[in-house]
């Protein structure tokens, strides 16, 4: 206690107690406070010569903080005195001033170095301090750039990924840049297997540009350095796909977007379906590199005839659509050839074809046709039509009929040039010429003052007179008076070849046409036409039925049945086609696979198959098998009945 007494004695001008009375070696508890000038807080102090408490000041490499004084070792100023290693730790100096180093000393867990590996982590040391780093960043905004990588699972990328080093080809089969070989197994109720998926979400919230453009999968022309040595290049390769019990395809789009072909597409087969408006779009833009090139649509197959296997045919190519009409005022057009748009250019064709067909292949038989029609349809042409030989078969009358309704039987003959230099025109009594003789160019016209019915003098015309010359056609006509040689109507023939008070429908015999016609047997014309005008109204009994024409859409049939309004027979009284009683529906022809037509001669037919055994909406463009209880529509291609 006498130091306390001593170093108490020295402060008491300086400090004052809570209790101004003197004491001597008193024992102090709780707390004590000392009042002094300059205030100590959180510091040092000591007495100085006047014996006051004063701060004490923090050299240069101390800190005090908290009540602990702690030494940075920064050099200058007062230093440690002294610093005590641990086990392991080697300390020079162990006190002073100066810089003071640390080492391991090895054993007893000290750290004797640290090393790293090359191109995988690296260990370097700076003012004593040791620094790790990668051979790259590895950052999530670095770009990170690998030789190669292999992933031993899938993996997803949330930003792009980027291959820019060189690969080495290992000899075995190329160099690789990706190479995507995932073990894919399927388990409990998958239903896909996806060697890659790409599905991105693409945002366009912030974008203010004036273009944008998406692209799911983009292939870029490689750039070649060096000798081109390739002798085939594609930018998309796809292998066989695996078998599948269904559909196998090599791709397959589920959307309806057109496919855009900048170049020609070269297919072994091209199969055009589903409900998109064009079936095929060609749009692509390419120079022309020599006579004949480029095509829009190139179509080369080659067909190889099986032996043995004769009257076989084959189409290069097959328009055989499926129309419903739920709408009236359509147009169909089998092959539609638009007009050419010349869109810029200063050059011209010399010539020009819509439709140019070279000649066919050779037969042994006459028939080799440039166009072959099988249907009797008429054929409309606004233009003229230009060929060195037109052949009429009998089965058109052989004549041509014109706009006006005028026939040509027989073509008109004319020199190769000779020595005509003019052309008059005379006629009979009754008629008069102007413009004849043309000696050069010109016309011949015919004109008359006869008025009424003519008749004819042996020499010329006059008006005839009625009552002598023929009957007024005035009132209710009989044939009485009337003989009709060789003449018969439907089954009985009349006898002496006449009709005698014998009414035929409503006549009118200056023009000779009937406006109404019964016949209880047959009405033949042969070698000629029946020609038909527009009826109007329809069959109002069941069991009628009625034939007209109309200048729209040609020939008309209409029936009135209790089953069937209208049937086409076979001639072994099969039924081939039927429209079912006042409906707008046609019933194709209903067979067995066994009874079903041989296919040789039935290329494009269609029917149904009532013992198919595949389920509706299965086994499209397979040939149908029999033996199950299912209707399907089949059609012919000329080798197998195949199911629509």
């Amino acid at each position: 206690m006498k130091y306390l007494k001593y170093f108490l004695s020295a402060l008491f001008p300086l400090i004052g107690f809570a209790q101004t009375t003197p004491i001597n070696n008193p024992t102090l508890t709780g707390i004590v406070t000392i009042n002094s000038t300059p205030t100590i807080t959180s510091n040092i102090a000591y007495v100085n010569g006047s014996n006051r408490l004063v701060p004490l000041t923090i050299g240069a490499g101390l800190t005090l903080s908290g009540g602990v004084l702690t030494t940075n070792n920064s050099g200058g100023g007062s230093g440690v005195s002294q610093i005590i290693a641990g086990t392991g730790i080697s300390i020079n100096p162990s006190g002073g001033t100066g810089i003071v180093t640390i080492n391991s000393t090895g054993g007893s867990g000290g750290i004797n170095s640290v090393t790293g590996t090359t191109n995988q982590i690296y260990a370097t040391t700076t003012n004593g301090n040791v620094v790790l780093t990668t051979p790259q960043s590895i950052a999530t905004t670095s770009n990170v750039q690998f030789n190669s990588i292999g992933i031993g699972g899938g993996t997803i990328a949330n930003s792009a990924i980027t291959i820019s080093e060189t690969v080495n080809s290992s000899n075995l089969g190329g160099s690789i840049g990706i190479s995507n070989l995932p073990n894919l197994q399927a388990t409990g109720l998958d239903s896909s297997e996806i060697g890659m998926l790409i599905y991105p979400n693409v945002s366009t919230s912030s974008w203010s540009g004036g273009s944008l453009s998406y692209q799911g999968i983009q292939l870029n022309t490689p750039t070649v350095v060096g000798t081109n040595h390739f002798n085939l290049s594609s930018q998309l390769l796809i292998n066989q796909a695996p078998a599948a019990s269904f559909n196998t395809y090599g791709i397959w789009q589920t959307g309806t977007d057109q496919n855009l072909f900048g170049g020609s597409v070269t297919a072994n087969g091209l199969i055009a379906s589903g409900s998109s408006g064009t079936g095929l779009y060609i749009n692509n833009s390419s120079n022309v590199f020599g006579p004949g090139y480029p095509y829009g649509i190139l179509d080369k197959p080659i067909f190889t005839f099986p032996s043995g296997s004769n009257g076989y045919s084959v189409n290069s190519m097959l328009i055989n659509p499926s129309v419903v009409l739920n709408s009236t005022g359509n147009l169909y057009f089998g092959l539609h050839i638009g007009p050419v748009s010349i869109t810029s250019g200063s050059g011209n064709f010399s010539q020009s074809f819509q439709l140019y067909i070279n000649s066919g292949p050779s037969t042994t038989s006459s028939s080799h046709y440039g166009i072959f029609q099988a249907g009797t349809d008429d054929n409309y042409f606004s233009g003229n039509i230009t060929t060195p030989n037109l052949i009429l078969t009998s089965g058109g009358g052989g004549k041509i009929t014109f706009a006006d309704g005028t026939t040509q039987s027989t073509a008109a003959t004319g020199g190769g040039g000779g020595g005509v230099s003019s052309v008059s025109l005379a006629m009979p009594s009754g008629f008069s010429v102007s413009g004849s003789p043309v000696t050069s160019s010109g016309t011949l016209t015919v004109s008359t003052s006869l008025s009424g019915m003519l008749y004819g003098t042996g020499s010329g015309f006059t008006v005839a007179t009625a009552g002598t010359n023929y009957t007024s056609p005035s009132g209710t006509e009989n044939l009485s008076n009337k003989t009709i040689s060789s003449s018969s109507i439907g089954t009985t023939y009349i006898a002496n070849s006449h009709l005698d008070s014998t009414p035929i429908g409503a006549t009118t015999p200056s023009t000779g046409v009937f406006s109404g016609l019964t016949s209880n047997g047959n009405i033949n014309a042969s070698g000629g036409y029946i020609n038909l005008t527009s009826p109007t109204g329809a069959p109002s009994t069941s069991g009628q039925g009625q034939l007209g024409a109309y200048p729209t859409f040609g020939l008309e049939l209409i029936g009135n049945g209790t089953t069937s309004d209208i049937v086409l027979l076979n001639r072994v009284g099969g039924t081939a086609l039927s429209v079912p009683a006042n409906t707008t529906l046609i019933k194709l022809s209903v067979y067995t696979a066994s009874t079903l037509p041989t296919p040789s001669g039935n290329a494009a037919a269609e029917c149904f198959v009532s013992d198919s055994n595949a389920p509706n909406g299965t086994g499209y463009g397979t040939v149908v098998v029999g033996g199950g209880g299912y209707l399907r529509k089949v059609f012919c291609d000329g080798y197998n009945w195949i199911l629509e």
